[in-house]
C-alpha cells in the first residue's frame, strides 16, 4: 500500500500550511516593552534557508529591536504567512542568541496566534546577535533569518545645581543592564528652539557611569544630558529640566521695586509710571532692574521659562488663567501674595493669589 505522503493526499498529522509544494513566509517584528520605545531596524529580505528531502523551503524575513530595556529585556515577534498572505496559527518560532563563532542557542520560544503572530519576551545580558529560527517539520523545511545586533539598552539620569558665580553643575549617570557605563562621552545640551538643542559642554563617565560637568549658565535655561550611543550601548537622553540661574537678589529687588508703586491707579493699557495695567506694571518694574519683558501678560507667560508652582520664590511672575487663557499677572511677594495692578477702579497693591489655576515664570 502506498504511503499517504506520496499518494497526493496529505496525511492527517501534517498541518495544511505545511503541505509539500507550498511556500511559507515568516515575518519577524519587534515590539516595545513598558517604559521604552524600541526602534525597529528595516526588514532584511531573503534570509538563509535549509531544506529537507520532500519538504517545502520557506522564506524568512526578520527585524529586531535596536536595543533592550535597561533591565535587559526585549520582545521579539514573528509572523508566519502563506504565500497568499494568510496568517498561519500554531507555528513555533524560536529566538536565538549567538554564543560563539558558529554557535547559536535558543533563548525563548513562542507560538503564532490566529493572526500568525508570536510575541516572544527575551532577556539579553548585553550587546547580542539574535535571529529568528523555524525548525520546520515533515513537510516544511527549517529556515533561519538574517542575524541582527541588539545593543544594550541605556538610561540617562540627570541632576543639577546652580552657583552664585553664574555656573551650573550638571551630573549625568549612564546605566545599562550591566550597571554604570564607563568611558562614554555625555553632552550637556541647552534648548535653543522649539525642537533644537545645542551642546554646551561634554564629559566622560567614570567607572560608575557618572560624570559631573561645570558649565557657565548665562541665563535660566532648559537643559538635558545626551548620549549619542556607541558600539555596545544604545543612544539615550535624560529628562529635560529647567535650570535657573541664581537670581534671588534680583527677585528681592523686584519685590522692593514693586512696593514703591503702592497706591498708583489701575488703567487698562497703561505702562506707568503713574498708572498701570497688570502686565504694564510687571514690565515696568523689571525694566527698572534692567530686564525687558514683552508687553502683554500672555506674551510674558510664553517668553519666560516656567518653574514648578511649589518652587516659586519672591520676584517670580504669577500668571492666572481663566478658560485656558492668561488673564492676570503679578510679582510674587512670598506667602500667598503678589504685587499687582489689580483691576479697573482699584490700585497697585499686594493682593492674595486668588486662583489655583496659575503658572510661574522666572525672570533671569
Amino acid at each position: 500500500m502506498r504511503s499517504p505522503l506520496f499518494s497526493g493526499v496529505p496525511p492527517r498529522h501534517v498541518p495544511a500550511h505545511a503541505q509539500s509544494g507550498r511556500t511559507t513566509t515568516i515575518v519577524a517584528t519587534a515590539a516595545a516593552t513598558a517604559g521604552l520605545t524600541l526602534t525597529l531596524l528595516p526588514a532584511v529580505l531573503g534570509g538563509s534557508t535549509a531544506s529537507a528531502a520532500g519538504a517545502a523551503t520557506p522564506t524568512m524575513r526578520t527585524s529586531a529591536p535596536a536595543a533592550t530595556t535597561t533591565s535587559g529585556k526585549a520582545v521579539v515577534g514573528g509572523r508566519l504567512l502563506t504565500p497568499a498572505g494568510a496568517p498561519v496559527p500554531g507555528a513555533v518560532l524560536e529566538v536565538q542568541r549567538k554564543n560563539g563563532a558558529n554557535s547559536w542557542g535558543t533563548i525563548a520560544r513562542g507560538r503564532t496566534d490566529a493572526q500568525g503572530l508570536a510575541r516572544i519576551p527575551t532577556s539579553l545580558p548585553g550587546i547580542s546577535a539574535v535571529r529568528v529560527h523555524y525548525r520546520g517539520g515533515t513537510a516544511l523545511a527549517a529556515v533561519t533569518g538574517k542575524a541582527h545586533r541588539v545593543l544594550a539598552g541605556t538610561e540617562l539620569r540627570m541632576s543639577s545645581s546652580t552657583t552664585a558665580t553664574g555656573t551650573v553643575r550638571v551630573s549625568g549617570r549612564l546605566v545599562s543592564p550591566a550597571g554604570g557605563v564607563h568611558g562614554s562621552t555625555l553632552e550637556v545640551q541647552r534648548k535653543t528652539g522649539a525642537s533644537t538643542w545645542t551642546t554646551i559642554a561634554k564629559g566622560n563617565t567614570n567607572r560608575q557611569g557618572l560624570v559631573r560637568i561645570l558649565t557657565p549658565l548665562p541665563k535660566t535655561s532648559t537643559l538635558r544630558v545626551y548620549y549619542r550611543g556607541g558600539t555596545v550601548s544604545a543612544r539615550a537622553v535624560s529628562t529635560a529640566k529647567v535650570v535657573t540661574k541664581q537670581s534671588t537678589a534680583l527677585g528681592q529687588r523686584a519685590v522692593a521695586e514693586a512696593s514703591k508703586y503702592y497706591g498708583r491707579a489701575y488703567r487698562w493699557g497703561a505702562t506707568g509710571p503713574s498708572t498701570f495695567d497688570c502686565s504694564g506694571f510687571t514690565g515696568y518694574v523689571y525694566s527698572r532692574l534692567g530686564k525687558s519683558l514683552p508687553r502683554t501678560s500672555r506674551a510674558q507667560a510664553a517668553a519666560l521659562p516656567r518653574v514648578a508652582v511649589a518652587d516659586k520664590r519672591p520676584g517670580d511672575l504669577i500668571f492666572t488663567y481663566t478658560g485656558g487663557r492668561v488673564t492676570h499677572v503679578g510679582i510674587y511677594a512670598g506667602g500667598n501674595e503678589m504685587w499687582a495692578a489689580t483691576k479697573t477702579g482699584d490700585i497697585v497693591r499686594k493682593q492674595s493669589i486668588f486662583s489655583r489655576n496659575i503658572t510661574v515664570g522666572r525672570v533671569g
